[in-house]
């Protein structure tokens, strides 16, 4: 059984998480009221990237918190090993929903937007609890 976190590294993880959710928040609300100011010239490719990342992401952020780092070359006072796995997987469903965020400024479309709810679900579902184990 993995051993618990400590309460500083709780809180760390939570605040390091808010932000990174809210971050996504943000640059879609950005690419929401520029495309208002600006018509967007209409870029498919990155539109259709960004659909496929967006609904993968979940699925990668699960490998990564399922995988087994090796503690053995950890500098000392390095952050616990669920406190990386959890950063690392956070940070691929916070790149999927940037992704759409810039796809939703230069696409066409809005289906980026749509894809978007995807990893912001996941952030969401995710988000470390006040008394997470590990």
């Amino acid at each position: 059984m993995p051993a618990p976190l400590s309460a500083h590294e709780r809180r760390r993880m939570r605040i390091v998480s808010a932000g990174m959710l809210v971050g996504v928040l943000v640059i879609l609300g950005v690419a929401l009221c520029a495309r208002q100011i600006m018509k967007p010239a209409g870029v498919p490719f990155v539109s259709w990237f960004a659909v496929g990342f967006a609904l993968v992401s979940p699925l990668l952020a699960a490998a990564v918190d399922r995988a087994q780092p090796d503690r053995s070359s950890a500098a000392p006072g390095a952050p616990s090993a669920a406190f990386a796995r959890h950063l690392v997987s956070y940070a691929t469903l916070e790149a999927a929903g940037l992704l759409c965020g810039v796809a939703l400024l230069i696409g066409s479309n809005l289906l980026p937007l749509a894809a978007a709810l995807v990893p912001i679900g996941a952030m969401v579902l995710r988000f470390p609890r006040a008394s997470a184990l590990s």
